[in-house]
């Protein structure tokens, strides 16, 4: 994480490929600091190691209008 508190791509990418990774579960937004992670970047990530991305986005609903067009 960095002092915001959003995910660093790099260090994600890197813990992917150092271990067998089966989940890479992420929150859209967090109902605390208010931010909001790139949870496609992640997913992107997880498919290119063969793991399944999961999100919880309940936070963001009603919030962000992307997440109500999906």
């Amino acid at each position: 994480m960095d002092s915001a508190g959003r995910l660093e791509l790099n260090d994600v990418e890197n813990a992917l490929r150092e271990s067998a990774t089966g989940l890479v579960s992420v929150m859209l937004a967090n109902n605390e600091t208010g931010v909001v992670q790139d949870v496609a970047a992640v997913a992107e990530l997880a498919r290119g190691v063969g793991a399944i991305a999961h999100t919880d986005a309940v936070q963001a609903l009603g919030k962000m209008r992307s997440v109500l067009l999906r």
